[in-house]
């Protein structure tokens, strides 16, 4: 993996740990703001994604884009909701 590919991944694992960090702890917000029949179909697609893409850095077995990937997780779990 060159240097640009590698910059790009960091960003992308930021993004995923945030994204999952920030899924999971509003979930029940987002039930009640999509509706119940969105949600149903949603949920399922987003988790596979977001799941996929933590288990794509997991098999890059580099402790860097890891460290990246548990920092965005860290960052939004900390971070309150306004």
């Amino acid at each position: 993996m060159n240097d640009t590919e590698y910059v790009f991944m960091a960003i992308i694992a930021f993004g995923i740990g945030y994204g999952i960090a920030h899924f999971f702890k509003n979930i029940g917000k987002l039930w009640r703001k999509w509706g119940g029949i969105i949600c149903y179909f949603a949920f399922p697609v987003i988790v596979y994604v977001l799941i996929g893409g933590a288990a794509m850095i997991a098999d890059m077995r580099d402790v860097i884009i890891s460290s990246i990937f548990a920092a965005g997780f860290v960052i939004r779990m900390i971070k309150r909701n306004a």
